[in-house]
């Protein structure tokens, strides 16, 4: 846990930091990275938690966020705070992680298999 004012909240352990790299040498986006690593460790947070927690500027996580939930990958959800200003929204895991996981193994099995067919198609074009 880590404090900044009156607010405690987790921040990406030794470990997930780690993690964070390994997503990032398999051509996941950094930003990405940091904020489904936050997610997993958490059962839901604002956009300001992930910025924070994640150590991310606010378009970064906005970049993440918006990627995140176009793949469906997060749910969520808005609150008013004594009914006044804009509402807040929270965010959180839609599916668990292994099955994002699984996803990114198929999307980067699929994007080999597209350059391949493309070598191939190279090879066709030389010898005809």
């Amino acid at each position: 846990m880590r404090t900044i004012g009156r607010q405690r909240f987790p921040y990406l352990s030794k470990k997930e930091k780690e993690i964070v790299e390994l997503f990032i040498q398999a051509g996941v986006k950094r930003n990405v990275a940091q904020a489904l690593m936050y997610l997993n460790s958490v059962d839901e947070a604002a956009s300001r938690e992930i910025e924070r927690g994640a150590d991310l500027r606010q378009p970064e996580v906005s970049t993440a966020l918006q990627y995140i939930s176009q793949q469906k990958w997060v749910q969520t959800r808005e609150a008013r705070y004594e009914s006044r200003g804009r509402p807040i929204r929270f965010y959180k895991l839609a599916i668990p992680i292994n099955d994002i996981l699984n996803t990114i193994i198929q999307m980067k099995k699929d994007a080999v298999q597209q350059q391949i067919e493309i070598i191939e198609e190279i090879r066709e074009r030389i010898s005809a």
